[in-house]
């Protein structure tokens, strides 16, 4: 996994832990300081990969993949 497939999934992650909801895409872009281009190419990638998944919506957004998730719970 490249390095920036995998800080964007560690913000995924990180934010899910804290606050149990969809990440949109300008607050991944803007927690890693990727642009909006490379962001949602990543995303397709990691959905691809099915690392994680897309919410539509208002409230959509992304999040982890529940089995990747609760592993990732035990690595810092």
């Amino acid at each position: 996994m490249t390095g920036k497939r995998e800080e964007i999934l560690r913000v995924i992650i990180d934010i899910y832990k804290k606050h149990r909801r969809n990440i949109s895409s300008d607050e991944i872009s803007n927690a890693t300081k990727f642009g909006r281009g490379i962001i949602r190419r990543e995303l397709a990638i990691l959905k691809c990969m099915g690392l994680i998944e897309s919410c539509p919506g208002p409230k959509g957004g992304y999040k982890p993949v529940l089995r990747i998730f609760d592993n990732s719970c035990d690595v810092e």
